[in-house]
């Protein structure tokens, strides 16, 4: 996958891209001369939501996006100390977790 670095300008001018494919990532769109299809688009959604967009995890929320990246091996509570430990989120309130988007 190519990875594309957007500016907040950049992001602004592309939000109907987002718009359209938020709900059915399906479909073909250009951007900057290029042409993605089926399956980029939630990359690309994923990657702008991240960028400018606070996320807020409670720890089952982490525990379910993140847990296939283990392995399944981790529990909500080993997977939340380890995300706390590296840096991956920050506590924000009870049971509130911000992921770093620089991670």
């Amino acid at each position: 996958m190519e990875n594309i670095t957007f500016t907040e300008q950049e992001f602004a001018q592309f939000k109907d891209i987002y718009a359209k494919h938020s709900d059915n990532p399906k479909k073909v769109f250009k951007f900057k001369n290029k042409e993605f299809v089926v399956g980029y688009a939630k990359y690309l959604i994923k990657y702008l939501e991240s960028k400018f967009m606070k996320v807020i995890f409670t720890k089952q929320e982490l525990f379910i996006d993140q847990c296939p990246s283990f392995n399944f091996e981790l529990d909500a509570d080993q997977l939340l100390a380890k995300a706390l430990e590296v840096g991956f989120v920050t506590k924000v309130g009870d049971d509130q977790y911000e992921m770093n988007t620089n991670y």
